[in-house]
């Protein structure tokens, strides 16, 4: 399950094109190939800024965001963790 997740999230990133310049323009608030630096920082302002995006980049941040939030706490920015918690809540 965890080598398709990982292989699922770099399929992602090759597949949008990330680049290292883009990492280092706001670390971590690109790597789902969405900047998500004006995404606000409250539930209702992220979930309000997902659902603004294009069905297919929805579905791929939401799926990112599943991953990001089950790895070790330092393998992502911790305003990214918090906007994957606000856009997939706990059930």
């Amino acid at each position: 399950m965890r080598t398709t997740s990982i292989v699922t999230i770099a399929s992602f990133a090759l597949g949008l094109g990330m680049s290292a310049a883009l990492a280092q323009d706001a670390p971590g608030m690109k790597e789902f190939g969405v900047d998500i630096s004006g995404a606000g920082t409250t539930q209702d302002e992220n979930k309000k800024f997902t659902e603004g995006l294009p069905a297919d980049q929805q579905v791929k941040v939401r799926e990112a965001c599943l991953v990001a939030v089950t790895e070790p706490a330092d393998s992502h920015p911790p305003a990214v963790i918090a906007f994957c918690k606000n856009v997939n809540p706990p059930s």
